[in-house]
């Protein structure tokens, strides 16, 4: 398993400080802030000159989003099972990664990841989070339907071999029961994408998995949402990792420290993340007033150099007006009918005030 990193950050950050000045801070907690700010200010400085190599190299100045009607459903249709659901065992039939991925850690200075505690599950929002056999995560955005990575059901080219055994683990009550799929959908963009880069293929890389039975016993789901050029709030994902069976994992990082790339289609940050994590939707919470929503969905962990600077990145497909509106298509009528899809509006835009003219 890959190590994980300590509490104390890489050296390389800190040698910014001269000891003189070093000498000068006496509180040991100061020193510790101190060194914190100046890790997570080198790292979106590297972040920032990593981004402005690509966005002048490798994405081509005519390149435009795919427009709605451009945006057409690839479907997997599965027959009817003739059981709804049962009690969950632990099941890697799908499970056949290389053994290498099963190591990997991704952590970006101090690991901030914590266990969601099992007296939690059972509430919102973290009932909603699914695990796929595939060694995926899900979320439930309504009773019939999950939000996951394309990349967990689609290469790219074709659905991935034995689709057709695909299970859902999904909580009910003390225990996780499996539940079926109907249907698999993933869109259009992901198959023309297969030809790009790793790092720009994450921009359409999301799914959707109808259920063949809807899930019980929920009343709240987190309304898609459409983030601004600029996200100020905190990010967060939940995530069920490849080395904890069953066990939530929360993981939360600052909206500062991320940039939206990519037309809008790709959120980069430094959130700590694990294998397992993939198809894990990601959410913006405003800490003031609780209001969460869902903003994309994570994609995974790449390794970017650009600029005689090397960095881990966390790529996350953020959901665009284009995506918004073929995901409540799919969902539709349940999406309305749970406040998932909702009229879009922009708390960050400016308010212009209107002046009346005399004369």
């Amino acid at each position: 398993m890959g190590k994980v990193a300590q509490d104390e950050e890489p050296g390389e950050f800190l040698s910014v400080a001269s000891p003189m000045h070093i000498h000068e801070i006496n509180s040991k907690s100061t020193y510790k802030l101190f060194k914190r700010l100046q890790y997570e200010f080198s790292q979106q400085i590297s972040l920032r000159l990593l981004l402005s190599t690509y966005d002048s190299i490798h994405v081509h100045p005519n390149h435009k989003e795919p427009s709605f009607s451009t945006v057409v459903r690839y479907k997997n249709t599965f027959p009817d099972r003739s059981e709804t659901s049962s009690l969950v065992q632990p099941s890697y039939t799908l499970e056949k990664r290389h053994p290498r991925y099963f190591h990997r850690i991704f952590i970006h200075g101090r690991d901030d990841r914590q266990p969601v505690p099992t007296t939690d599950l059972r509430e919102y929002p973290y009932y909603n989070i699914v695990r796929l056999s595939v060694g995926c995560t899900g979320t439930l955005i309504t009773p019939s339907f999950v939000l996951t990575a394309a990349h967990c059901v689609h290469d790219g080219k074709k659905f991935k071999e034995h689709i057709n055994l695909l299970k859902v683990e999904i909580l009910h009550r003390i225990n996780y029961r499996i539940h079926y799929v109907n249907e698999i959908i993933v869109p259009n963009t992901w198959l023309g994408a297969r030809n790009d880069p790793p790092t720009f293929q994450s921009a359409y890389d999301y799914a959707v998995i109808k259920l063949q039975k809807p899930v019980t016993g929920r009343t709240s789901f987190t309304p898609l949402y459409v983030p601004g050029p600029v996200i100020s709030d905190e990010i967060y994902f939940l995530g069920y990792s490849w080395y904890t069976y069953l066990q939530l994992w929360k993981s939360e990082c600052s909206g500062w420290g991320s940039r939206v790339w990519y037309h809008g289609n790709i959120l980069v940050s430094h959130c700590d993340t694990v294998v397992g994590n993939s198809g894990a939707s990601v959410y913006l919470e405003d800490r003031r007033t609780n209001h969460r929503r869902l903003i994309g969905v994570l994609s995974s962990s790449s390794k970017t150099t650009g600029n005689n600077v090397s960095s881990q990145v966390t790529l996350t497909s953020l959901l665009t007006a284009n995506k918004l509106n073929e995901i409540c298509s799919i969902i539709s009528p349940e999406g309305e009918n749970h406040g998932v899809c909702t009229p879009q509006t922009n708390d960050k835009d400016p308010v212009y005030t209107r002046l009346p003219l005399y004369g």
